[in-house]
């Protein structure tokens, strides 16, 4: 019961986090329409430390809250799905106790899946041209999002390690 109420409470701050950070890159780069996926951190965190299924609910109740904080058009769930692959892949592929490579490739794989869901939500909700055009640069840039979020996520999972091991023990 109380190791339950810890993961809640973690994935409920670190979803916060993930709004907040929604937030403001919107804020700083407005019509960021290129894919910086800065947001997904705190889901990926969720994902390889708590269990993907928590990530999964961290992107989309971020997803949802986000687009309120700083709307962009009307919202529409199936953009949501972006942000459910960043939370949920990371977990299924690796876990915080990871090599390296593997959280990598992870990250790879979730932006894959969640650049492929964002295209396809775009096709529906706006417009094909929309979202072919987008699609090209958003692909361009996979490689050096997938190099920022890597090493962002392995330089804080080393520092959070012990507290992973106290949050397990009590």
């Amino acid at each position: 019961m109380k190791r339950n109420l810890r993961k809640i409470t973690l994935t409920a701050v670190l979803t916060a986090a993930s709004i907040i950070l929604d937030v403001l890159v919107k804020a700083i780069i407005p019509g960021n329409q290129f894919g910086l996926p800065i947001f997904a951190l705190p889901l990926i965190i969720i994902s390889l430390f708590i269990n993907p299924f928590y990530g999964l609910a961290a992107g989309l109740i971020s997803d949802y809250i986000g687009f309120y904080l700083a709307p962009r058009g009307n919202y529409a769930i199936i953009f949501a799905l972006s942000a459910a692959m960043w939370g949920f892949i990371p977990g299924i592929i690796a876990n915080y106790k990871s090599k390296e490579y593997k959280i990598i490739i992870s990250i790879f794989i979730a932006h894959l899946f969640a650049t492929t869901a964002n295209t396809f939500a775009m096709y529906i909700e706006i417009s094909k041209n929309v979202a072919l055009s987008g699609l090209l640069l958003r692909s361009i840039l996979i490689p050096a999002n997938v190099a920022l979020l890597s090493i962002l996520v392995i330089i804080l999972n080393k520092r959070l390690i012990p507290v992973y091991d106290m949050f397990l023990e009590g």
